[in-house]
């Protein structure tokens, strides 16, 4: 589609975005993924549990803040308005930003082009059955999800706080990350 964009219309002014826009997006599948925050990183593994999510070879090991959403949520889409002062806390301290998507199957189109719209930088999963089962359980306690929700965990994979500050609370978040930083 690119190459017919650039032989089509070579002199549109748009055509750097375009190519920008397409370039932050990365599709990733079996692998690891070298660290590159400036980026969009779709994660297409099968992921079944939080523990097999902290296990994937560029999250393991790393601070993270996950933020739990919907295409559908305009809570969570107003949260995402902060998107770019949690990006340079998160950048400041070190930690993964992270974004499960509780959408159905069947929004992954939706999905995709929502978060390349929003530009939301960092690592992306839609969620399955599977994993969203352990959500409910190990944040949710078995009670009912309601999103927005954010999680902070550390590098050892504990769980430091299941109902984090959201990104609009940035003074708060940024307490968070500074007083877990490893000694």
């Amino acid at each position: 589609m690119l190459k017919y964009i650039e032989t089509r219309f070579s002199d549109s002014q748009y055509l750097d975005l375009i190519k920008e826009r397409l370039g932050e997006i990365q599709i990733k599948s079996g692998q690891s993924i070298s660290s590159n925050e400036g980026s969009i990183i779709i994660i297409n593994e099968q992921v079944n549990s939080l523990e097999g999510l902290l296990s994937l070879n560029f999250l393991k090991g790393e601070r993270l803040y996950i933020d739990l959403w919907a295409t559908w949520c305009i809570p969570c889409k107003i949260e995402f308005e902060h998107k770019d002062e949690l990006h340079s806390i998160a950048e400041k301290y070190n930690i993964k930003l992270v974004y499960l998507s509780i959408d159905d199957i069947k929004l992954k189109k939706k999905w995709e082009s929502d978060i390349a719209g929003i530009n939301l930088k960092g690592y992306h999963l839609l969620v399955n059955k599977s994993l969203l089962k352990d959500i409910e359980k190990v944040i949710y306690k078995d009670t009912s999800i309601s999103i927005p929700r954010y999680i902070y965990i550390n590098e050892n994979g504990e769980i430091i706080n299941d109902n984090a500050p959201r990104p609009r609370a940035i003074t708060e978040i940024e307490k968070l990350f500074r007083g877990s930083e490893s000694n």
